[in-house]
């Protein structure tokens, strides 16, 4: 079978944990034992349950800040190699929790009054033998919905920052010419962008682009 591109797979990865945290949000949760990895900032926890966490508990951590905070790791990232679980929480400071139903480590925070969903999380696959970090922004019930909530750092403050840490930047096209995702390379990393307009409502919005995911991976 043929397998689908890095970018494919990782969008199916983040439309399915969108669907986790909805499925996860509809339960109460359940007393479960966990394992904690000792980090310098965080930690991570292995659990038989993973629920998103309501913004409002972790005011500390806008979109805005979760971004500036995955752009950090990016930046101290030298190898492909050093990418595990254990060295994304503590480069970012966010407890990671293990959702097996996905196969991924994530925090998750949402806010239920404009009901956006964003997180880190991080995904390896020993058979494909690849492994990538993101962070994901998405509304389940309203994907069109105006992104500003989720756009404090929009799509220029994200490339300007990863240009500045010697990122070179390359549009990818779909195959009727248009731009589907930027990808910008330094040494053996490789970070994809997704984005769209911030909303179709005005001229402005139109004209203002969000950023929906970003990742950093490479293949072994």
């Amino acid at each position: 079978m043929k397998q689908l591109p890095l970018s494919r797979r990782l969008a199916l990865c983040g439309s399915f944990i969108s669907c986790l945290a909805l499925a996860a949000c509809a339960q109460a949760p359940s007393k479960t034992k966990a394992a904690r990895l000792s980090s310098k900032s965080a930690a991570v926890t292995l659990s038989d349950t993973f629920k998103p966490s309501l913004a409002g508990d972790y005011p500390q951590i806008t979109s805005e800040e979760m971004g500036r905070r995955f752009l950090k790791l990016v930046d101290g990232l030298k190898t492909v190699d050093a990418l595990t679980p254990e060295y994304v929480a503590a480069e970012t400071g966010l407890p990671l929790k293990y959702a097996p139903a996905g196969k991924v480590y994530s925090f998750t925070l949402h806010e239920p009054k404009s009901g956006w969903y964003y997180g880190l999380d991080y995904y390896q696959s020993p058979a494909a033998g690849w492994k990538t970090a993101s962070v994901q922004f998405s509304n389940p019930t309203n994907p069109d919905a105006d992104m500003a909530p989720v756009c404090g750092l929009d799509f220029d403050g994200y490339t300007a920052a990863l240009k500045g840490m010697g990122f070179a930047m390359t549009p990818t096209y779909d195959m009727r010419g248009n731009v589907v995702e930027y990808r910008f390379y330094r040494g053996e990393l490789d970070v994809s962008m997704g984005y769209r307009e911030q909303a179709r409502s005005t001229q402005v919005k139109q004209t203002h682009f969000c950023v929906e995911s970003i990742s950093v991976h490479g293949a072994k």
